[in-house]
């Protein structure tokens, strides 16, 4: 799965006409319940119908957990 999701982060680089992007991957194995972020972006992924695009700043739902999961 997360092969794809690179795959797809690559080709959503390319329609934006980025030609000069990082990407940084890691694949590990993590528990559901051990990180809040994770599973919350996976839950309002397959809850959403098409695609959603954050340039600026993330949902206020998902910041909340990323600054509880920082601190």
């Amino acid at each position: 799965m997360e092969a794809l999701d690179c795959l797809r982060a690559v080709q959503f680089a390319a329609e934006l006409d980025l030609y000069c992007v990082l990407f940084e991957v890691k694949f590990s194995h993590v528990n559901r319940s051990g990180n809040l972020v994770a599973d919350a972006l996976a839950k309002k992924a397959s809850s959403n119908v098409g695609y959603q695009v954050w340039m600026d700043a993330l949902p206020l739902d998902i910041a909340a957990l990323v600054d509880f999961d920082v601190h």
